[in-house]
């Protein structure tokens, strides 16, 4: 397996192994965060075939968030394929957007997760995230059914962050 940045090229594959749900195209729109600068979009590979993703948001985790966050880079967009759960691309994904970070002189960076994703909630404090105290808050995002019609999606969300110059 390896991690490369997300190619333009990348995307048609990506979208028939771990498919954006609906007609919502999640791909390209994290291609053209990347694009701009205000992301980096993390591909894991095996092989030819692509396992997982996930994005760094370099902008922070938006304005819903408190103050102490709005400036914390965000893991987000975090997939695994589901029959590749299990085998430790998540945590290869995880650590390279990590070493990127530093690469980049972030401190501090952070994630989101459903409090009961426990599996997902596990492997964060396994790698050393913890609860930033904000409490459970609702994330929402734009996305599209089967038929094109956009609908705002949401999810119980709880922040955790990590120190990485420990």
């Amino acid at each position: 397996m390896n991690i490369e940045l997300c190619k333009e090229t990348d995307i048609e594959l990506l979208e028939q192994e771990i498919p954006s749900p609906g007609q919502s195209k999640f791909h390209i729109g994290r291609m053209r965060m990347q694009k701009e600068g205000t992301a980096s979009y993390l591909i894991a590979w095996n092989g030819e075939k692509p396992v997982g993703h996930l994005l760094i948001k370099w902008d922070g985790f938006g304005p819903v968030m408190p103050e102490s966050l709005k400036n914390i880079p965000e893991l987000n967009s975090f997939e695994v394929a589901e029959n590749t759960r299990g085998k430790g691309i998540g945590t290869s994904l995880i650590k390279a957007a990590e070493d990127l970070a530093i690469q980049k002189g972030v401190k501090t960076i952070g994630l989101l997760v459903n409090p009961d994703n426990l599996r997902a909630k596990l492997l964060y404090e396994r790698l050393g995230y913890h609860d930033s105290g904000t409490g459970i808050y609702t994330d929402e995002w734009e996305a599209y059914d089967d038929d094109g019609n956009k609908f705002i999606d949401s999810e119980a969300c709880l922040a955790m962050i990590k120190n990485l110059t420990d």
